[in-house]
């Protein structure tokens, strides 16, 4: 059975993202955009980043995550577990489900 380590991507800056890089961490990956309803959430979306997160990237817009339609997946250690969850939800609300894959 496929993971998400078995997935490859291309970073906004046209470079390939292997997801092996990731393997053994909790992931939260979030298609974002510049220009959409849902850039708001890029504050909420820092603050919890930056919560959990010890190294950062700068990235030119001013947050540390990679940029990427701002639905969000939540992929456990083994990547066998994801969890999709819609653009409308704040990532305020996202810290009662990435606190426990930390924890596993």
């Amino acid at each position: 059975m496929a993971t998400i380590y078995d997935f490859k991507a291309l970073r906004n800056n046209g470079q390939e993202l292997d997801f092996a890089e990731f393997k053994g961490k909790v992931l939260m990956i979030v298609n974002t955009a510049s220009k959409c309803g849902f850039t708001p959430q890029y504050k909420g979306l820092e603050a919890l980043y930056q919560k959990y997160i010890a190294q950062f990237c700068e990235i030119n817009v001013g947050v540390t995550f990679p940029l990427m339609n701002f639905t969000k997946f939540l992929i456990s250690r083994d990547g066998s577990r994801i969890q999709r969850v819609a653009p409308v939800a704040t990532p305020e609300s996202l810290d009662e489900k990435v606190a426990p894959l930390l924890a596993e």
